[in-house]
């Protein structure tokens, strides 16, 4: 879309190609006896909902993971070595935090858990679309750790509830078309956020650090969005089968 223009003939007819595809796919899959994706377990609420938060929350995620580091290095000048301890805090908190709210998530409604986490996650993610020039190293290491710790007490809930929402003898299907999400949330992350960031800053007539900020706030702002409707949606899923 960016080469060849969004309204341009090879844009629409590789998008009309990839809406076809897909139609085919699940067209297919409903007809076959033995399934590549099991679509009938999307008609369990909560195996939905959980896989819907799932794939939004990676797609806000990933707003921010890609583009980051070239924040960093454009607008603060910051060397690769300099740059990766900025972002350690994200998975830092995330590996720590992970753990245990796997353990509370047997003791306490995934709903809360899955609730409060993206929910750091869409306040970390809204301010992180408001750095500019001047925003502190300290205020953005901060952040990535607030987001992290939001992902951490979201994701092994979120997973439980997915996974203990199927029958039993399912449970590795649902692994594996959680794994799926993950991966479609992660490539439409980046694919978004980097045709966002192109499209803003191309039009934007301020100066090239001042271009570059109006197409990453945009973009990052646009992953917060998206992990405002996954607190939604976890705010309003139900049907959770009891973990054992």
């Amino acid at each position: 879309g960016g080469s060849w223009g969004w309204s341009s003939s090879e844009t629409l007819t590789t998008l009309a190609a990839g809406i076809i595809s897909v139609s085919v796919f699940i067209r297919t899959e409903t007809r076959v006896q033995h399934p590549m994706l099991d679509l009938s377990m999307f008609r369990i609420r909560a195996f939905t909902a959980g896989n819907l938060a799932g794939l939004f929350s990676f797609i806000a995620i990933f707003c921010n993971v890609i583009l980051l580091p070239f924040y960093l290095a454009t607008v603060h000048h910051l060397t690769p070595s300099q740059i990766g301890l900025v972002i350690t805090p994200f998975p830092l908190a995330m590996g720590l935090i992970a753990p245990v709210s796997g353990h509370l998530s047997d003791r306490i409604s995934n709903v809360r858990l899955t609730t409060a986490g993206l929910g750091m996650v869409t306040v970390a993610l809204f301010f992180i679309s408001r750095f500019n020039a001047g925003t502190g190293i300290t205020t953005v290491a901060f952040m990535q750790a607030m987001m992290g710790f939001g992902n951490g007490l979201f994701q092994s809930p979120n997973n439980n509830s997915v996974i203990s929402s199927v029958p039993r003898e399912k449970t590795g299907v649902a692994g594996g078309i959680g794994a799926l999400m993950r991966n479609v949330g992660m490539v439409t992350g980046t694919a978004m956020s980097v045709t966002i960031f192109q499209a803003v800053k191309k039009s934007s007539s301020a100066s090239v650090i001042g271009a570059f900020l109006r197409g990453y706030n945009a973009a990052v702002l646009t992953g917060a969005i998206f992990a405002a409707c996954g607190v939604v949606i976890c705010l309003n899923r139900k049907g959770y089968a009891k973990s054992t």
